[in-house]
C-alpha cells in the first residue's frame, strides 16, 4: 500500500496543487498550495496575462507534485509524524480542492460562450433597416443607369465585410443578374457592367463552346469578363456600349476567362483532338481582338459522372478522378502556331 499511497498523493497534486498535501495529512499546507494556485490562475486570466506568469504557475505545480511525493515517501518510511487520509472528512477536503478549480474553469467557459454569443448577435445585427437600404440601392441603380430594375430576393447584410448586398436584374433584360452593394461607410457600388458584358461575351463564344464541348460533357464552366475600376470610370453608365465595342476600344483592359471542368476521358487516341479544340479557342480570341485571356480546362474521368451524378460540386474530394489539364494565357499563346504547340501546356495528373 505504501507505493500506492505515494502514487495517489502524486496524482492528486498533479490534478491540482494542494490535493496531494491534504491526502498526506497536511491540511493547512494543502489549502495554502490550493489558495496560491487559484490566485496565480486568476491573475493569469485577468491582470497578468503574460507568458512568464504561465511559467511560474507550471513551476509551482511541479513543486506541489514533488513536495507531495517527498512527504508521502517520508510517511511510508516512518520519518514523518503524519498519516494518509482515511476518513470521509479528509476526502471531502480533497474534493473541494479539485472541484472548485473545475467549477472556475466551467464558469470561465460559460462566460466566454455568453460573451461570444452576445458579440455574434451584435455584429450580426444590421446597422440600418434592411428595407430602407434596399430602397436606397434600387434608387442608386436607377439613378445611375437610367433603367428600371427589380430585386431578386431580399437585401442581405454581411457583418464580417460590413456591407449590404442585393441581387438585382434589369426589367428589360432579365438574363443579366448582378449585385448592388451599400457599405458601412455609405459608399455604393455594383457589378452591372461585369454581369452585362459577361452575358454578351457568353452569347458570342457559346456556339463554339457548344460545338466542341457538348453540355453532357461539361461539369462546370465559367465564361467571364473582368472589368477594372479604371475602365468602369471611362464608361457612361447611361449609355453603356456593347461588350464588343468596349473590347475594340479598350483591348488591353478587357481580360476574359474561359474555364471548364469536363467529364471527358483524355488519352493518346483523342489528345490531338482536344488540343485542336483549345487551338480553336485561341484562334477565336485572336479573330475577335481579345488581347488578354486565360484558358483553363480540367479533364475528369467519365466514370465520375456515372458514379456520383451531375449535381456534385467541383472540389478536391474528386481530385483522384482528374486525368489532365490544359492551361494557357494570351502571352504564352503568342508562340502557338499549331495544335501541336499546345502539348507543352498539357499536364497529366499522376496516378
Amino acid at each position: 500500500m505504501g507505493i500506492i499511497n505515494i502514487l495517489i498523493a502524486a496524482g492528486l497534486s498533479l490534478l491540482y496543487p494542494g490535493a496531494g498535501q491534504i491526502y498526506n495529512g497536511q491540511t493547512k499546507k494543502g489549502f495554502w498550495f490550493f489558495g496560491i494556485a487559484v490566485t496565480l490562475w486568476l491573475l493569469s486570466e485577468t491582470i497578468f496575462a503574460r507568458s512568464w506568469l504561465e511559467w511560474i504557475i507550471l513551476l509551482f505545480h511541479m513543486w506541489s507534485v514533488i513536495d507531495a511525493i517527498v512527504v508521502a515517501i517520508g510517511i511510508y518510511r516512518g520519518k514523518r509524524d503524519l498519516s494518509f487520509v482515511r476518513n470521509w472528512k479528509g476526502f471531502v477536503k480533497i474534493a473541494i480542492v479539485i472541484v472548485v478549480p473545475l467549477c472556475l474553469l466551467l464558469g470561465k467557459a460559460a462566460l466566454a460562450r455568453f460573451v461570444l454569443i452576445n458579440y455574434i448577435e451584435q455584429i450580426g445585427k444590421p446597422p440600418e433597416d434592411p428595407a430602407k437600404v434596399q430602397r436606397e440601392i434600387m434608387e442608386y441603380l436607377e439613378d445611375k443607369y437610367g433603367e428600371e430594375f427589380e430585386a431578386v430576393g431580399e437585401v442581405e447584410y454581411s457583418p464580417m465585410s460590413g456591407y449590404f448586398s442585393l441581387v438585382v436584374r434589369p426589367k428589360e433584360n432579365k438574363r443579366v443578374i448582378f449585385a448592388g452593394y451599400k457599405h458601412s461607410y455609405g459608399k455604393m457600388n455594383d457589378t452591372y457592367l461585369t454581369s452585362l458584358w459577361d452575358v454578351q461575351f457568353q452569347d458570342e463564344i457559346k456556339p463554339l463552346i457548344d460545338e466542341m464541348y457538348p453540355p453532357q460533357n461539361r461539369w462546370e464552366m465559367e465564361l467571364d469578363v473582368a472589368v477594372s475600376e479604371s475602365l468602369s470610370e471611362k464608361i457612361d453608365p447611361k449609355n453603356i456600349p456593347d461588350y464588343q465595342e468596349v473590347r475594340e476600344q479598350y483591348p488591353d483592359e478587357m481580360p476574359v476567362l474561359i474555364k471548364m471542368f469536363l467529364f471527358k476521358d483524355m488519352n493518346e487516341s483523342n489528345k490531338d483532338e482536344e488540343l485542336e479544340k483549345v487551338y480553336r479557342l485561341i484562334q477565336f480570341c485572336r479573330e475577335k481582338g481579345i488581347k488578354d485571356y486565360d484558358i483553363y480546362i480540367v479533364y475528369y474521368e467519365e466514370r465520375l459522372l456515372k458514379e456520383k451524378g451531375r449535381d456534385i460540386e467541383v472540389g478536391l474530394e474528386y481530385a483522384d478522378y482528374r486525368t489532365h489539364n490544359i492551361s494557357v494565357i494570351a502571352e504564352e499563346a503568342e508562340t502557338v502556331r499549331t495544335p501541336k504547340d499546345l502539348e507543352k501546356y498539357l499536364f497529366e495528373f499522376p496516378k
